[in-house]
């Protein structure tokens, strides 16, 4: 399996436990929380199923949980003989999960049920948590949100959470040693939400440390994970300083990466002409599909040092270097770049220009053409204008007839 398959299957897990732990649903028996287990094998992985009675094994009605058994802590589950019987347990502080069943192999089903631990209660109703239904502490077993887990945080500052929380910390790893190492590397007084969200894209006191040591430092929690998720990485950084960027922002990194600005890029747009780009040149050419081929093109038409600008300008408004072409055998030898982007966006065609000439307005200048179809001055116009005074009228007087709306005062 690769890294992104597995990354991709361990998000669903991550999906299904939240689901699963944060949203627990109405049992149609209530007290002890009972159901069936099985035991399967996924990608060479023991999985652990559980679905309580009244649910299916999608989760359609009540509740329904599925997790690698590498993943619990203190929990293992030796393979079985095929058809024995078969008793096992989990253990832990918020109560017990009791299995029997039979198996085959690595394989196994059967029934479990849950005996919450009393004085687990006990005690957390000592922690400002009364009233904890079954099914939370059931989520408090399964995950293991223990004592030592709560008092852990609670020794960092994170007291009294909502046991949703808890459980959200427990899923995703935010624990106390978490808290702690980020506090080592100037970041404390995260909220909880803060904390799971860092946790989730790791961004952690390593990947802190590494952006110190790349040369960035004071990032804000949505600095840290956002360069996280996109693969703005010191190693990046790094790179980019290689290639002549050394004082690139985070948001900037976070834009060359969503982008896809790499170093490579970097070279081939100073290759084209494009001396030092700045950050927001490089990322303009890069969305707009700027290509060296697009360049090179350009340069073979005569325009050598192209701006930014006005690179980006004709990607953005579609002028082919094939119009360009086809403008120099209509006459138009060296059409600026500004010129080319304002004849394709009031739409001075190459056809446009070819009925012009074939009413022998040859070689019409830019300014006239764009003038023409900005007020709506058409071949037609110009064919019925002419006839009715009997001579070809030149551009500027066509656009006036057109602009005063004159249809009987031709002359």
């Amino acid at each position: 399996m690769s890294e992104r398959t597995q990354k991709l299957a361990m998000g669903a897990v991550v999906m299904a436990l939240v689901a699963f732990f944060l949203y627990p649903q109405t049992h149609a028996q209530q007290g002890k929380i009972r159901g069936d287990w099985r035991i399967t094998v996924r990608d060479g992985q023991r999985v652990l199923s559980l679905k309580t009675t009244g649910s299916d094994w999608f989760g359609r009605r009540g509740t329904s949980f599925t997790q690698r058994l590498s993943d619990f802590r203190n929990f293992a589950v030796p393979e079985f003989r095929a058809g024995e019987r078969v008793a096992f347990s989990l253990a832990r502080d918020a109560g017990a999960i009791q299995f029997e069943g039979s198996g085959d192999g690595p394989r196994g089903s059967g029934e479990f049920s849950f005996e919450p631990n009393p004085e687990f209660i006990s005690a957390m109703r000592g922690l400002g948590y009364s009233g904890l239904s079954d099914e939370k502490l059931f989520s408090m077993a399964l995950l293991n949100v223990d004592r030592a887990f709560i008092n852990g945080l609670d020794g960092e500052g994170y007291s009294r959470l909502d046991v949703n929380t808890l459980i959200a910390m427990r899923i995703h790893g935010a624990d106390a040693e978490f808290i702690r190492e980020l506090k080592a590397a100037g970041y404390s007084r995260l909220s909880t939400d803060q904390l799971i969200a860092m946790r989730i894209h790791g961004a952690d006191a390593e990947f802190i440390r590494a952006l110190k040591q790349a040369g960035y430092s004071g990032l804000t929690t949505d600095d840290l994970i956002a360069m996280r998720i996109h693969g703005a990485t010191p190693e990046f950084a790094r790179e980019m300083r290689a290639a002549g960027y050394d004082r690139l922002t985070a948001d900037q990194l976070v834009a060359f990466r969503i982008h896809g600005v790499s170093p490579d890029f970097v070279e081939e747009a100073k290759s084209l002409g494009a001396s030092r780009p700045t950050p927001d040149d490089l990322i303009a050419l890069k969305i707009h599909g700027a290509s060296p081929a697009y360049f090179s093109e350009l340069k073979e038409l005569g325009y050598a040092s192209p701006s930014v600008d006005d690179v980006v300008a004709m990607r953005i408004h579609g002028v082919q270097t094939e119009t360009i072409r086809e403008l120099r055998q209509l006459g138009y030898e060296h059409v600026s770049m500004e010129s080319l982007v304002t004849m394709k966006i009031h739409g001075v065609t190459t056809s446009f220009i070819r009925e012009l000439r074939d009413m022998g307005y040859e070689r019409a200048p830019v300014d006239d053409l764009v003038s023409m179809r900005i007020h709506g001055v058409t071949p037609d116009f110009v064919r019925e204008a002419n006839r009715r005074a009997g001579r070809r009228l030149s551009l500027e007087r066509l656009v006036e007839l057109k602009i005063r709306g004159y249809r009987s005062e031709w002359n």
